[in-house]
Parts: structure tokens; sequence; C-alpha cells
């Protein structure tokens, strides 16, 4: 009797081929009680398209890609399913009248293709370019000869920023092991092409591709370092062979950054890491928006120290063999010299060779030493730009971790800036931004900071230092609101894409340890609140600075009035002796010093404020207008 069922069995399924039925388990099953008569009858048919009106929302698509030309690297880009939609995360310039679509069930396959309201708006044969997918959101649906109709929401994302893709020897498994990678030394090659913002294309080999950072590592979306085989120039950063893939996963704008790294260059500090935001691909799937950045290193085009020289970092999370602590206390990794290159003894001296010098470096600083002193062993004005990249961004991790200096020429330097993702109370208000803050008190971890910016500041050199770099740069500081705006309008279709394959809400506002307590739940709402918290600095410094700060200023002498220019040599009758100098703001002047000039070639004017702090002196400009007597 088991012998007659298995001869059933298999008349049963060929009966089921010759009626062209597809087995399936779509929700709509195909009828399989017609006579055999009728089925003759449609074998005998030609094939025609039959548009059924039922909808299939739960199909999977992976019998769809979209080819996007010759490049090798991206034929095709994967979709993403996301709540029953499939993405397509498109790179910019690729022109989407050409886009291909192609179905694997069947050469001959045809679709239709209907707008979000369920317009037709044509039909796309297998394989053949369309211009049907111009609209963002359209329905797809496969005509077939028969009553099941797979029907495919899509949409369609197209970013304006740069790309980067990048392809795996062995795609997905080499991601996973580089995912695999903790601490990561599991690395490999890859294939890249990088496409500017002109369209020009770059292609090359990656000597390695590996995992990077450290709370960032715990996300999802991951950061990464990559090397080329070769130096190469990638948007004009110079040559070199490393760069950074870094996430800006907390932060919600995806802008904080390139803020104060774009800060940090206008300042002048120099050995200011260039970077560029970017959309990356790995193996053909979209993942997100990342912030392209040279790697600090000592090398050309990079920080261009010697050999011998020292590049470190203040170190929170110190792990292998290159850090050390000053007799203070302080944590420092040591990236020049390299010390995975050289034997166990040469490190051990290296590293103590370091830590003398580090110590007495901190024993200048919280010495009694004269500011000429100690202007010969640490550059004040490097310092002073560092010191304000971190107090305008209430850099969280400011003197806690991420913290560059290098020496040269025999004095130590601070920068380059890295890592202001963790700025301006990013997820939660832990700094008032109405309140000094490096020199301050006002943060939850500031007992934990390194305190060498406040034993500087207590010197009146140093703290004149500080006061001079804002007012050069004062109008930098007030352009902060503009340049965040900027930045974020440029961004903007990048970031959509970005927090359409994450999940805004997990990702910008996650923090383990702190509540949230402000509204941040949108793209939108994060830029607003960076903003307001921009412009709360530049109103709290202005407010500290009003007093020795004037839009211009001029002299009055013998019932005459002259304005006052600092640029240039300021002409005077030869016949004048006394003058009294004003300062001007908002249209309102303040006579601020009477003077007996005689035979003076200087006006020289000194103006200071109270800061409210035992840790800096007085916020203290000094004012030198160049004179010239004239007949």
């Amino acid at each position: 009797m088991s012998g007659n069922l298995v001869y059933i069995l298999m008349f049963f399924l060929v009966l089921r081929s010759l009626v062209l039925i597809p087995i399936t388990n779509d929700k709509k099953v195909a009828d399989t009680t017609e006579p055999t008569t009728r089925v003759t009858e449609e074998i005998n048919k030609k094939e025609e398209v039959i548009l059924d009106t039922t909808v299939y929302d739960n199909l999977p698509i992976n019998n769809l890609y979209v080819d996007l030309g010759d490049d090798a690297l991206t034929d095709d880009i994967n979709w993403t399913n996301k709540n029953g939609t499939y993405i397509l995360y498109l790179p910019k310039g690729y022109d989407r009248d050409n886009l291909r679509v192609t179905f694997y069930d069947k050469p001959n396959t045809q679709v239709t293709v209907y707008n979000k309201d369920g317009n037709e708006l044509g039909k796309i044969i297998n394989n053949k370019e369309t211009n049907l997918l111009k609209d963002n959101e359209v329905i797809i649906k496969t005509d077939v000869n028969s009553k099941n109709v797979h029907t495919y929401k899509l949409k369609i994302m197209q970013s304006g920023l740069p790309s980067v893709s990048i392809n795996l020897p062995n795609g997905n498994q080499d991601l996973q092991r580089v995912h695999a990678s903790a601490n990561h030394t599991v690395e490999t090659t890859a294939d890249i092409l990088i496409i500017d913002k002109d369209n020009n294309k770059i292609y090359s080999k990656l000597e390695s591709f590996k995992g990077r950072g450290n709370r960032t590592w715990e996300r999802y979306k991951k950061p990464y370092q990559i090397k080329f085989k070769d130096k190469i120039d990638i948007f004009n950063m110079g040559k070199a062979k490393s760069y950074n893939l870094i996430t800006n996963t907390f932060d919600g704008t995806l802008a904080r950054n390139y803020i104060f790294f774009d800060l940090s260059k206008k300042l002048g500090l120099d050995y200011s890491v260039d970077v560029e935001p970017v959309d990356l691909y790995v193996n053909n799937n979209y993942m997100g928006s990342y912030l392209l950045t040279e790697k600090v290193q000592a090398k050309k085009n990079r920080v261009e120290i010697e050999d011998t020289d020292y590049l470190f970092e203040i170190e929170n999370h110190p792990s292998g063999n290159d850090y050390i602590y000053t007799s203070r206390g302080t944590c420092l990794t040591l990236k020049n010299p390299e010390l995975d290159e050289v034997s166990a003894s040469e490190r051990n001296k290296i590293k103590n060779e370091f830590r003398n010098y580090m110590n007495k470096i901190e024993n200048l600083m919280y010495g009694n030493k004269s500011d000429e002193e100690l202007m010969k062993s640490i550059d004040y004005e490097s310092f002073a730009k560092y010191y304000w990249v971190q107090e305008m961004s209430l850099n969280y991790d400011a003197m806690r971790g991420s913290n560059y200096f290098y020496t040269k020429n025999g004095k130590l330097y601070a920068g380059p800036g890295w890592d202001f993702d963790h700025t301006l109370n990013r997820s939660y208000n832990y700094a008032s931004t109405s309140s000094y803050y490096v020199l301050g008190n006002n943060s939850l971890t500031y007992r934990i900071r390194n305190n060498w910016f406040k034993w500087l500041a207590k010197r009146q050199g140093f703290s004149d230092e500080i006061d001079k770099v804002y007012l050069n740069y004062r109008s930098t500081f007030n352009d902060l609101v503009n340049t965040s705006n900027n930045y974020s309008n440029y961004i903007r279709t990048s970031a959509d894409m970005n927090w359409t394959k994450f999940n805004y809400l997990y990702d910008a506002r996650a923090i383990t340890y702190m509540p949230i307590n402000y509204s941040n739940t949108s793209y939108d709402k994060g830029v607003e609140y960076l903003n307001s918290q921009l412009q709360g600095r530049i109103n709290f410094y202005n407010n500290q600075y009003k007093n020795v700060i004037y839009d211009s200023y001029k002299i009055k002498y013998n019932g005459v009035e002259q304005e006052l220019s600092l640029d240039n040599i300021n002409y005077i009758p030869s016949d004048v002796s006394d003058i009294i100098v004003y300062g001007i703001r908002d249209g309102q002047e303040k006579e601020l010093k009477k003077e007996s000039i005689n035979d003076k070639s200087e006006i020289t004017l000194e103006l200071s404020s109270r800061t409210g702090l035992y840790t800096k002196k007085v916020n203290r400009l000094i004012y030198t207008f160049k004179i010239e007597r004239k007949n």
C-alpha cells in the first residue's frame, strides 16, 4: 500500500508542474482542483499577463536588485527591509533615469509600477533600464501568469554626499570576523571605490580594513580604520595611507565632530584634522552616514615632527604597552615613537625618558616659574587655541581622553583636536552653557579632569593669551550657529538615510548611566537643541568680554574726533599733546582713557573685567594703536 502512495504522490507532482501553478506559502494558495481538460486548454494558450488586485506585503525581495552601471564595486546595492518597506539607499552621482531592475524569477518577468497613491506609472521589463523610479516611494507588482501578484513597497533615498564603497574578498564572512574582534586585531584586505563631490572616482586597494574605537564599537553601527597599500590623497587631505571612518552614532545631528574639527582649523591650530562626511557601503550594503577623517599620527601631511619627538594622548582607556603614568598620576599613551616597532628593552627606555620629560613639564606647570621661563618649554598660543575648542564645545572628554599633544623644536604643543561627539550636553545636561567649563567645576566629571589648564590660567601671561585668542577669533565663535546650520543642510539627505536605517531614539539618545532630560526626538529637534547650546556659549562669552571689547574706538583732541585703527598707522597733527580714548558699542560711546601722548608713537589701552574664577586671572585685553605725527 505504501508503494501505491508513492506513485500517487509522483503523479500529483508531475501534474502540478504541467499546469504551472507555483508551490507557494503566500496568503492566497493556488487552486489545484480544476479539471484536466481545463488544464490542457491553459497549456495551449499563449502566456498572458493577468494582474490580480490581491496584495502580498510579506514576500522577500532578495530576487530584486538595482544595477548602477559599470562600476566594479557598485553594480548593485542591496535593498533593506524595514517595517515591510524595501528601501534602496542610493549613492550620490547615479542617474535615477538609468536604474536597472532585475527579477530572477523568469527572464521575461514584467512588473507594473505605481506611485504611492496607487496610480499606475508604467511597466518595467526585466533587466531593462527604466525612468519609472524617479518617485521616492513606489509600489511594484509582478505580472505573472497566475492569480498571485507579488507586491513590493519600495522607497528610494539618494544622498548628496561623496561615497565610499568597500568590498571585502570573502564578503560578509570577512565583515563578521572584523566585527567579532573586540580589540581590533583582525583585519582584511579590500577593494575600495571613492566618489567625490564632483563625481570623480578613485579605485584603489586596501592593505587593511579593521575596526576601531571604544564605546562606539559596542554599537551596531561600527567605526573602522582603513589603510591603503600606497599613500593616497583623499579629499585634498594630503597623501597618507591610514584614514578613519567614524560613526557619530551617539550624536543625532551627526555634526558635532565636524563643527569642532572645523573650529580647530579656523583658529589656526596646527595639524588640525581634515574631515569629509561620506556615505559608506560595505559589500554592497549601505552602512550609514560616516565622517572620513585623517588619522592622528606622526607622519608627513599629518603631525609633522621628528622621529625622536613625542606625540601622545591623555588617556582614560589605557591598554597595551605604550602608556605611562606621571608622578602626578596623569595617564598618557605614547603614539610617537611607535613602541610596537622596537624591542622590549628599547620600549622601556623610551617610556622612562618620556615619563621623565612629562614629570618635568608638569612640575613647570604647577611650579612658580615665570611666564617667560615656562614659555620656553610650552607653546602658549597652541594651548590657548586648544583651550577654546574644549571650552566652547563643553567637551565631556576635555583633558580626560582623546586629547593630543606633541613636542617640536624643544617645546610642548597642544593639538590636534580629536573626538568631539560627546559635546554640548549631547545626551543629558552635564554642564551649564552659562559658565566657565574647563576652568570651572560645573561638570560631573571635573574631579577626574586633568588640571593643566587650571594651573596655567592662574598665570597672567597664559590668561592674557586666552583673552587674546578670543579677541582675534570672536567673529569665528559668533558664527558657530551658522556653521552648524550650513553643515546640517549639507548632510541632510545623508542624515535622512542614516536615521531611516537606524533608530534615532535608540542611538542618538542612548546613554547607559544618566537620564535624558531634554526633548531630542528627531534630527531637526537635535539640530535645534545643538544650536541652542552653541548660542548659549556665544552669549555667555560675549557677556564676559563686553567690558573689554568694543565695536570701534576713537580719540578726541582739540575739539576733533578721529577713528582709531588697530591695523593701520593713525596720523595725528603734530601739535596734539592730550587725547581722550573712547570705545563705541551699539552706537554708544564710553570714555576709556585720558592720556598725554607728547612724543609717543603708540597708545596703549588696557581693559579688564573680573571672571569670578580663582583659576583664572581677570579677562584682560591690551590694545596697541600706532600713531604718527603729521604736519
